[in-house]
């Protein structure tokens, strides 16, 4: 009885965990192989996606868990709460996890959205430092093409001069 009692348990934590991993394969899958053209929404939806799933989490751990994970007992979206504060590495220490097992969760969360918070500042930084170039390479190449229509003015001219006028 007991050991199907823990089976159960168990079910409603592999869901948002599945949800998660799924959501991170597709999404590192869109970014990797460039078939979104929106790589900043994309972003935007899986930090979105890891605050839900790791919220869902936090209320699961309350509801089976009560008083034995978190300090206090959890309302509607507490979970959420916690989960947002816990990804932005904001910690206001209102609810407080007080187990390792709840501990260890919060911990994968914040290690996650630091990593996060920088791969998004990376990828940010290079986009900006790629369009950067792009707009320099842009600018050399109307240069180089305005130097070559006045290289080739230069020489119409000098062929219409005599001889003798002719510039080195």
């Amino acid at each position: 009885m007991h050991e199907v009692e823990v089976t159960y348990m168990i079910i409603p934590f592999a869901i948002p965990i599945i949800f998660i991993l799924i959501f991170l394969w597709t999404t590192a899958y869109m970014v990797i192989r460039q078939q979104s053209t929106h790589p900043f929404l994309l972003s935007i939806g899986c930090y979105l996606g890891i605050i839900l799933a790791f919220g869902v989490i936090y209320m699961l751990l309350d509801v089976y868990f009560p008083k034995q994970m978190f300090k206090e007992r959890f309302s509607d979206i507490d979970g959420i709460y916690f989960s947002i504060t816990t990804m932005a590495t904001v910690g206001f220490g209102d609810i407080t996890p007080i187990h390792i097992v709840s501990r260890a969760i919060v911990s994968v969360q914040i290690l996650l959205g630091v990593i996060y918070g920088i791969t998004i500042f990376a990828v940010v930084s290079a986009l900006i430092s790629n369009r950067a170039i792009d707009t320099l390479r842009s600018q050399v190449k109307a240069d180089d093409e305005r130097a070559d229509r006045l290289r080739r003015e230069l020489a119409r001219l000098q062929e219409q001069e005599p001889n003798e006028n002719r510039l080195p």
